[in-house]
């Protein structure tokens, strides 16, 4: 049962991959290691993905990152994740960045995604943002980049992004349920709560079982 509830995020990091046409062998970056991040790593990998590089704020989102298959989880700030990928790809950039992140962060996270795709890649927005956000189009426009809009899950090409998700989890190439660092039975909900919303437990994925 644990492990079948990862059936839904992960169809989110499917369907994101999926509208970006991700092509085998092509650098992703994803920018944050929450819980879709994560399984946008994880299926990035199964349909083919080259290099795939991570952000991470918190330590145990680097090391599960890792755990999963990244070439690396760099921090979100600074100068390193742009060095890292730009060694891979001869300074062009990423060709497929994907935005976890959204909330209060998206500007900033927006900008970086602009900053580390190539000149026309594709960048995929997740996160979502209750405000409208500035947006420095010239930088856009001059790199030819593609936004592409990412909601959830559906169908595409006559397949549901859930079955998908489920052949991944089947083959067991990811240890996908390690990111489940938490579990509550339904009485503790508040403690379960609490302890996702704070990193310093070293929450990753909280599950509450019935």
């Amino acid at each position: 049962w644990e492990e079948g509830a990862l059936v839904e995020p992960l169809a989110v990091g499917v369907h994101g991959l999926r509208r970006s046409n991700l092509v085998a062998g092509e650098t992703v970056v994803v920018l944050g290691s929450g819980t879709i991040g994560l399984t946008t790593l994880v299926a990035a990998r199964a349909l083919g993905a080259g290099k795939v590089f991570l952000t991470a704020r918190h330590p145990q989102q680097t090391e599960m990152a890792m755990n999963l298959g990244a070439d690396a989880a760099l921090p979100s700030d600074g100068d390193e994740l742009w060095e890292a990928v730009a060694a891979v790809t001869d300074g062009r950039g990423a060709d497929v960045v994907v935005e976890t992140v959204g909330g209060a962060n998206l500007e900033s996270t927006f900008s970086q995604a602009v900053e580390v795709a190539r000149p026309q890649g594709r960048i995929v927005v997740q996160g979502l943002s209750h405000s409208p956000i500035p947006v420095n189009m010239m930088r856009l426009v001059l790199k030819e980049q593609s936004i592409v809009g990412s909601i959830c899950y559906s169908v595409l090409d006559g397949r549901h992004d859930y079955e998908l998700a489920i052949e991944i989890l089947a083959t067991g190439g990811a240890p996908l349920k390690d990111i489940v660092t938490h579990s509550f039975p339904l009485a503790e909900m508040e403690e379960a709560i609490r302890t996702a919303g704070d990193k310093t437990t070293g929450a990753i994925k909280v599950q509450v079982l019935q």
